[in-house]
Formats: structure tokens, C-alpha cells, sequence
């Protein structure tokens, strides 16, 4: 480990030095952490040290799209020249969801269009089934060959995620989402959370009760209660619109409060967690428990979510693509444009739209007239071998779209 930047910068150059002799042609990326400069950053100033790094990387983990622009005017700001990428990308915390697969979509597409990074990584391939943070850092699934014992499944209420079951439930609660938040130490405070919700709803907040009981203005008493592992929680209900709905934390050591949450449109409610959260909804953990039990011993699956995000840019962006400038009217971080030519010549034009409306794009190649082939993707759907569903051709001197809610598409130059 290095535990400052001299030790880091000691050993870099060493070590790049004795590779830099070997074979010139070899590239040295040197790391700058999360926040730079670090490790590599304060000896940018040695020209000796300098010459030994052709490009940085930064570890971003499953970062806002958006904070591509951040990090790239960062670190272009405070270090020499170079070029830059990460080289860690996942989601630490809580599993893989739509608006995450739009998310890595939009990164990626940033990265390239917006920073000119040269690569962009995915870290995890595969995570087993049991491993808790498969969801939200694998491409895919697998099963190991050994037997393992039964875990405890979400189809069952539990007060937290792997905690105790509830002895006692309002029997409405049942046919209500839960989401709940993970608690890997009892005997640590309750977070807060925060969780999307596409409809208006009401939240029903189990609370441990505790004599140091605090809520923030809003919620309601109700007189429901809720019994699990020796203890009872109150319930509190209040209505929200559609958007972000924020849990505050729980007082003391008291579990995370739980929220039951009520549609006003059964048919069409899909909630999200948001990015990095620990928390868990249940509906989506039933679905991969579902997954796991279809899995034979010592095979995979694809994880969707993560895998159709990157996967559409492997299948569909050849090795050695070159990025080419884009000029937008106006920038919209929910409806992203990234342009690149392929080794054969041939351009590419993907196009994302992570909003929950239409988007429409009109868009100049400046080309002149020529013949395109679209292919889209959602996060449910990729498409055979992850290639895309056909979505038709167009021609002319410009491209003209209308994406659905939550899509990329990639218009390829025939």
C-alpha cells in the first residue's frame, strides 16, 4: 500500500522506468485516486517523473453521468496535459436498475464524446449469486458448483433485508412495494434513504418506537403497529408526488424506518433506487432470487441491467473507433449524442434518452446525403446476441428520432 503520494511516486517511477527502457511503446497510465492530484499528481512538476506517464486514471464508481464534465475540467485544470479514463467502474452499493442501466449508458457516451478518453472499464465480469453486492457490480451471474444452504429469500417480509421476519403486518401492507434498507450491523444508527417513484403514492413508514422518536413534519400517526424479533414499530403514512421521495435516517440505534409504498396506479408503479444507495426493494429482489433458482450449478447468466448498457457498446463500437466532435444547440443531460468513426471508416450515431417522456433529436451529419440503420436498446432489451432491435432506416442529409422513455439507440452509416 502507499500511504502518501512519495511512496506511490517512489515506486511508479521504478518501476515505469525499467518498463519505459524495455519497450517505449508500452503506455504508462499512473493513478490520481478519486480526488486529484493524488498518488501521481504531486510530482507532475518533475519532469523526469512527468515523461514516465502518458496518461491517469481516476476512479469514478459508478458516478452521475454528469461528472464526467467534472472530473475532466478538474483534472485538465490541475494537472499537465494528458489523456485520462477510468478504470473502475460499478455501483458499490444497491443492485442494478433501469435508471443505473441509462446512467452507464450516458457515462460511457460522456467519457468518449465529452473527456476523449481513450478506454473506459467495467471491473466485475461475474459475481456469485450469494455475494451481496452481485447486483450492482457484475455484467453477470454465476452459481458455484458447491452446495450451499438455503438463504433467506425476500419473499418472505423481513424487517430488513436478511433480518428477522415480522410477526405481525398490517395484512394491506402485503400487496404494497417495500423497500427497505440494508443493515449489516445492528447495532449501528438506521440511514437515510432515498428511492424514484414514477406516480404519485403514500408511504407507509415503519418506525421502531424508541422513547428518542423524531420525524420531520409531514408524517402521520397512524394507530397500525408492526411486531418482528421482540420489537414493534408505529406506523406513519404520508403522500408524495412523483420523483424522489427522501426517508429520513432513524434515531439512535433504532433499524432504518421501512416504507411500505401505495400506488395510486397499481398497474403502471415501477419505483428505482436512486445511485450508490444500500437499500433493497423487494419486488426486484424476488425477481432475482427467481433468476438464481434457474441457474444450474457452475453456469451464468447475464446480469441485464449493467450487461445491455455495456454490452451494446462492445457489439456495437469495434476496437480503435475514433470520437468525432459534436456540436449541440443545447445541452440536455438527459438526451446524450456521441458520434465515432469506425476503423472501416463509417460513422456511428448513438443517441440516449434517460427522461420518462419522448425525446426527439434532429440531427445534421453534415455528410450530405447518405442511407442509416438503427438499432435500440432499453434496459429490458438488447436484442438478439445483444445487437440490438432493429428499428428501421432513414436517409437523407440529417437523422431525424423520436426515442421512448429510457432508450439508447445506436444509427449506424450503411
Amino acid at each position: 500500500q502507499y500511504p502518501d503520494s512519495k511512496s506511490y511516486v517512489q515506486a511508479y517511477r521504478a518501476v515505469a522506468s525499467a518498463i519505459r527502457k524495455h519497450d517505449p511503446k508500452i503506455l504508462l497510465f499512473s493513478d490520481t485516486e478519486h480526488g486529484f492530484p493524488r498518488k501521481i499528481g504531486p510530482a507532475m512538476n518533475n519532469p523526469e517523473v512527468a515523461s514516465l506517464v502518458d496518461a491517469y486514471c481516476v476512479h469514478t464508481v459508478g458516478s452521475p453521468s454528469e461528472n464526467v464534465r467534472q472530473v475532466h475540467a478538474e483534472i485538465t485544470g490541475k494537472l499537465p496535459p494528458r489523456p485520462w479514463f477510468q478504470n473502475e467502474y460499478e455501483y458499490l452499493t444497491g443492485g442494478a436498475t433501469p435508471d443505473r442501466c441509462l446512467n452507464t449508458v450516458q457515462h460511457i457516451m460522456n467519457s468518449f464524446q465529452l473527456a476523449d478518453n481513450p478506454t473506459w472499464f467495467w471491473i466485475h465480469a461475474l459475481k456469485p449469486l450469494k455475494n451481496a453486492e452481485a447486483s450492482g457490480y457484475s455484467l453477470g451471474f454465476w452459481k458455484s458448483l458447491i452446495e450451499e444452504p438455503k438463504p433467506s429469500t425476500a419473499a418472505d417480509f423481513r424487517r430488513w433485508p436478511t433480518g428477522p421476519v415480522f410477526t405481525k403486518l398490517p395484512p394491506s401492507f402485503k400487496e404494497f412495494e417495500m423497500i427497505s434498507a440494508k443493515r449489516s450491523n445492528p447495532n449501528a444508527p438506521g440511514i437515510a434513504y432515498n428511492f424514484i417513484v414514477n406516480q404519485p403514492v403514500t408511504v407507509h413508514l415503519l418506525v421502531e418506537d424508541h422513547s428518542d422518536l423524531q420525524l420531520e413534519n409531514g408524517w402521520e400517526k397512524t394507530q397500525l403497529i408492526a411486531t418482528w424479533g421482540g420489537s414493534k414499530d408505529l406506523v406513519f403514512k404520508r403522500k408524495f408526488p412523483a420523483g424522489t421521495i427522501k426517508i429520513p435516517a432513524a434515531s439512535g440505534k433504532a433499524a432504518a424506518h421501512l416504507a411500505f409504498v401505495e400506488p395510486s396506479n397499481a398497474a403502471t408503479f415501477k419505483p428505482q433506487i436512486g445511485i450508490n444507495l444500500p437499500i433493497e426493494i423487494r419486488s426486484e429482489a424476488i425477481v432475482l432470487e427467481e433468476m438464481a433458482a434457474a441457474i444450474e450449478p457452475g453456469h451464468w447468466i447475464f446480469n441485464p441491467y449493467n450487461w445491455n448498457a455495456v454490452g451494446s457498446f462492445v457489439k456495437r463500437m469495434p476496437w480503435d473507433c475514433v470520437a468525432v466532435d459534436v456540436k449541440e444547440t443545447k445541452y440536455d443531460a438527459e438526451g446524450r449524442i456521441f458520434a465515432f468513426k469506425k476503423p472501416n471508416g463509417k460513422m456511428t450515431v448513438v443517441v440516449s434518452n434517460r427522461s420518462a417522456k419522448e425525446r426527439t433529436f434532429d440531427i445534421a451529419t453534415g455528410l450530405g446525403e447518405g442511407a442509416w440503420k438503427g438499432f435500440r436498446y432499453t434496459p429490458e432489451e438488447a436484442g438478439e446476441g445483444t445487437m440490438g432491435v432493429p428499428v428501421g432506416e432513414t436517409s437523407g442529409v440529417s437523422i431525424k428520432l423520436v426515442l421512448p422513455p429510457q432508450s439508447w439507440e445506436f444509427w449506424e452509416q450503411q
